[in-house]
């Protein structure tokens, strides 16, 4: 009778922990598609405290960190469920959202003009457009996102490519005018308040820096725009089949 008595309580208080922990979750998804995603992401993690291995609390609690452009966390987060999942519809979710990740990450490094961190997110954001392709070959958004990314990874390529030429032509010509200069004082002298004029005018250096970047920026950006409203409502079909993957294939987390 002791033992009967203490394994009932022991549903019971089970069963307390996942109405609570779902609580949560309903509380965080109210948020969620109300757009509040700092509350959501806190009942989210309420839900997590109570059973870190919830699959959906996670995913979830990954999707708001998206929204709040913490990147690299939902990243982080994604990375761990994939650990979680032998589901292929799953991993494949899990996967294009870590790509939209990284595509985020490029969007904000190019809008600092920093070429080589962006073509490095870039290219992570193919692996895994690519990894979430192999386990749904018809997804359509994926083989969407991965054309356009792809597009986008080849003009910052050649816009590499073309500035590594013209800082090597400049140092050239700087190599080569040194050498003229010693030859010729006169000439240095001359060359010395070129340079000087050139230092002194910062707008004119400045415009020529904008007008390499300006007009693919701007490609790229309409491009990543296009990702933006072809995604619109990505996470919520996502996240209402992962909802429905666990429930039908709990053996499987």
């Amino acid at each position: 009778m002791r033992y009967i008595l203490l394994i009932t309580l022991l549903l019971l208080s089970l069963t307390n922990y996942a109405q609570l922990e779902n609580k949560n979750i309903r509380r965080g998804n109210k948020h969620y598609y109300n757009k509040n995603y700092s509350r959501a992401e806190s009942e989210y993690k309420k839900a997590i405290d109570i059973d870190s291995n919830s699959f959906i609390a996670n995913f979830n609690f990954a999707n708001a960190q998206y929204k709040q452009k913490n990147y690299k966390k939902s990243i982080d987060n994604y990375l761990k469920l994939t650990e979680k999942s032998k589901n292929e519809d799953t991993l494949s979710a899990l996967y294009y959202n870590i790509a939209n990740n990284y595509v985020k990450l490029a969007e904000d490094t190019m809008k600092l003009n920093a070429l080589e961190p962006a073509i490095n997110y870039l290219e992570s954001s193919l692996d895994f457009y690519k990894k979430s392709i192999k386990l749904k070959p018809d997804d359509k958004e994926a083989k969407f996102n991965y054309l356009v990314v792809e597009r986008i990874l080849e003009q910052l390529k050649q816009q590499q490519q073309q500035q590594n030429q013209q800082n090597q032509e400049e140092q050239d010509k700087k190599e080569q005018n040194k050498d003229e200069n010693q030859e010729n004082n006169k000439e240095n002298e001359n060359q010395e308040n070129n340079d000087k004029n050139e230092e002194q005018n910062p707008e004119k250096q400045n415009q020529e820096e904008q007008q390499a970047y300006n007009i693919p920026y701007e490609e790229m950006m309409r491009m990543l725009n296009a990702i933006k409203e072809h995604d619109k409502n990505t996470y919520e079909k996502a996240q209402k089949k992962i909802q429905k993957n666990v429930k039908s294939n709990t053996k499987n987390w």
